[in-house]
């Protein structure tokens, strides 16, 4: 929030800088003047202002690219760029110790066998007292 604000109070402050023309009084009196002729070379007014605009808005420009530089560039203990090689095998290995955690903690064949002998046992119970009470 305080870079945005930063970043307007620098944009309102060099447009004001660099679009107001500064009030100059007339060098010379209002008169009539002769149009120039295609012979002779009319060069601009050198105007030191238009310098200073140019260094205001070149400035405004640094600003901006230094506040829209991502936070993490400015960082000194940022972590150093990974691959997107390296963090596929990373996410790789991570899944394959959940995957074989979960193969260990799974019960074996034969506990699985016998659970199951049991489950049919109490169902093969229920079913003869269900169909030998009158």
């Amino acid at each position: 929030m305080a870079r945005c604000f930063m970043l307007l109070a620098a944009l309102g402050l060099a447009m004001c800088e660099a679009f107001v023309v500064p009030v100059e009084p007339p060098s010379q009196p209002a008169t009539p003047r002769r149009l120039p002729s295609r012979m002779e070379t009319v060069e601009a007014p050198s105007d030191a202002s238009a310098a200073g605009q140019a260094v205001v808005l070149s400035m405004l420009a640094g600003l901006i690219v230094g506040l829209a530089a991502p936070a993490s560039s400015w960082a000194e203990d940022a972590a150093p760029a990974v691959s997107p090689k390296e963090a596929r095998a990373a996410k790789f290995k991570e899944e394959m110790q959940k995957a074989s955690a979960k193969l260990q903690a799974a019960p074996s064949k034969e506990e699985r066998l016998k659970k199951s002998q049991q489950q049919l046992q109490e169902y093969s119970k229920k079913a003869d007292t269900e169909y030998t009470s009158p």
